[in-house]
């Protein structure tokens, strides 16, 4: 699977943040990057990783176990 960097680092700080916003303070970004940037690794990985429902922001059972492969 061929995922930009750039993408893994975006999923990273938003599983720690647990926030669209914070994650885009930390990565001095807007909001709205950030959430294209993981609704497209989410494209390409053919998975639901992140449950936008949840407050906080929770990793799907997917998500978990890929934050160990972006790590």
């Amino acid at each position: 699977m061929d995922i930009p960097t750039d993408f893994l680092r975006t999923f990273i700080a938003l599983s720690e943040c647990k926030s669209f916003s914070l994650a885009s303070g930390k990565l001095h970004r807007s909001q709205s990057a950030t959430s294209t940037q993981v609704a497209k690794l989410e494209e390409r990985a053919g998975l639901r990783l992140v449950d936008r429902s949840q407050r906080p922001l929770k990793l799907t059972e997917a998500g978990e176990v890929f934050l160990q492969y972006a790590k």
